[in-house]
């Protein structure tokens, strides 16, 4: 393994979530879905508890700050007696959120499930502390999964003969949305649409390029639990977080305005489109990070395609917000400045430290890193925080 290699796995483990965490993350998940299943007003509905999201993706990176808390996305899927021509989407809300009242106060809790847009917040009282947020789902129409396959077909053309067999549409959801009043509140067929399982099976398929049907089938037996990566995650899953966590070092209260910061699904998504099944962990953050950079100069218009709804556009408020546009750009300029100082011949643990704290906001061991690295404390220019890129992206550099 070469040493910029072992520094990026280095860094890699220092933002991975400690086991603790997902021991704990494990025992509610598992407590809450045991009370949902067994509950006879959910019962009745074939209710079906799973994970989305970073924890699904294997994407998490410990949290910020000592105010910071993990976030755990769920879904509570009713795949029985429900649908669009029996229940609006408040009453599909309304049936689950008093089911979660109740575990909260049957389990002691000091505050009551809290509504959100689309979902319903469960916070735990705890060090560190947590939060799970359940969106209320039912099993998208038969109808709409159909349209969802053809507009596959249609964006992938004939690559789509090697997913065919996915049937990623078959993962279809509809979800509920307050902020569509009219539609809430009412019995009709405009449901909001997702498929957040699809969209981990698809990104799945994606990092298990280099590790094969082995560690595909290790990931697929714990779908619906609290799935656990350490160990054996991928060179994609770890870049990934790499990224998450250079950008909310960079979109951090301390230097620019968190509001803007570009949403993980967008990274994680062109980060995924990039990868092509390298082996390590450094090509593969090449090939991802040059792949930001050729996106952000692909405008004027962007798109970041739902890879298994094709018709939804994650960068869809980029049009009405540029300045998103521009923020993400001087982000990726940023990452490229960062990374271009671990491209070089040779490496001092002063120019790694400083990227380590400026870049990722870490304070790395540099004894033990040095010794497993192999580098010596020889003094080098250090990156300072600047919106340009060098004339030399880390993403050639290191070709």
């Amino acid at each position: 393994m070469n040493t910029r290699n072992k520094i990026l796995e280095s860094l890699s483990k220092d933002l991975d979530i400690p086991k603790s965490a997902y021991d704990e993350a494990e025992q509610r998940y598992d407590a809450l879905t045991d009370f949902i299943e067994k509950h006879p007003l959910l019962n009745q509905y074939d209710p079906h508890i799973f994970v989305q999201g970073s924890f699904a993706l294997g994407t998490a990176i410990k949290p910020m700050g000592n105010d910071a808390a993990y976030d755990i996305d769920l879904g509570c899927k009713l795949r029985q007696k429900i649908d669009k021509t029996t229940h609006s989407q408040m009453q599909l809300k309304t049936i689950v959120k008093d089911v979660l009242s109740e575990y909260v106060q049957s389990n002691g809790f000091k505050r009551d499930v809290e509504e959100k847009r689309r979902c319903w917040t469960i916070e735990y009282s705890s060090t560190p502390s947590f939060h799970l947020d359940i969106v209320p789902c039912i099993p998208e129409s038969e109808e709409k999964r159909r349209e969802v396959a053809l507009s596959m077909e249609s964006y992938y053309g004939e690559s789509y003969n090697d997913l065919r067999d996915e049937n990623y549409q078959d993962y279809s959801i509809a979800i509920t949305d307050n902020n569509d009043p009219s539609n809430y509140s009412t019995i009709n067929n405009e449901w909001p649409q997702s498929n957040p399982e699809g969209y981990a099976k698809w990104f799945k398929r994606q990092s298990d390029q280099v590790h094969g049907r082995v560690a595909r089938a290790t990931l697929e037996a714990r779908i619906d639990k609290v799935p656990r990566f350490a160990g054996e995650k991928t060179p994609l899953q770890k870049t990934v977080q790499i990224l998450k966590k250079h950008r909310d070092e960079y979109y951090s209260e301390k230097n620019k305005n968190t509001d803007l910061k570009p949403i993980s699904i967008i990274i994680s998504t062109i980060a995924a489109k990039s990868y092509s099944g390298e082996a390590t962990l450094e090509e593969a953050l090449v090939k991802t990070v040059q792949g930001l950079s050729e996106f952000i100069n692909s405008g004027p218009k962007y798109e970041v395609p739902n890879p298994v709804k094709p018709s939804e556009n994650f960068a869809d408020k980029w049009e009405e917000k540029p300045t998103l546009i521009s923020h993400f750009r001087a982000w990726v300029n940023q990452l490229n400045q960062d990374l271009s100082y671990l491209a070089e011949e040779e490496v001092s643990m002063e120019s790694i430290s400083t990227v380590f704290k400026e870049g990722f906001g870490l304070e790395p061991d540099l004894a033990a890193l040095g010794k497993e690295c192999g580098i010596g404390s020889q003094q080098r220019p250090v990156p300072g925080v600047v919106n340009t890129p060098k004339a030399s992206p880390w993403s050639r550099a290191c070709d």
